[in-house]
């Protein structure tokens, strides 16, 4: 007696179509997150090293100017989108202490 053993068992008649459709909302959906993953903003750094009492001034100023932003806790890092961290000119780093403008820039550079 010769039995083929097949590494994969069989799959009922009926089944067949509904594991197909199973594999492709699978595809689909991978490839949608993967898309809304690579869409969403890019980091960029605003400030690293910073005091404690540095780091709340500056959080506080981009939470008042709602400017999202992420904080790494290893490096006490500031990142902002890429696209504001370039007006982000109105955080000045002095010796010491941050000193902000009352009013960050509109978010299309025009006053």
């Amino acid at each position: 007696m010769n039995a083929v053993v097949t590494p994969y068992p069989r799959v009922a008649a009926g089944l067949k179509p509904l594991l197909l459709l199973v594999g492709i909302a699978a595809a689909v959906a991978a490839g949608v997150s993967v898309v809304l993953w690579s869409r969403g903003p890019t980091y960029s750094l605003l400030f690293a090293n910073l005091g404690t009492e540095d780091q709340a001034q500056v959080t506080q100023a981009l939470d008042a100017a709602g400017i999202p932003y992420h904080m790494d806790p290893g490096s006490n890092a500031i990142q902002v989108p890429s696209e504001r961290a370039f007006s982000m000119n109105w955080l000045t780093p002095r010796p010491g202490s941050l000193v902000m403008s009352a009013k960050p820039p509109s978010p299309s550079g025009r006053p």
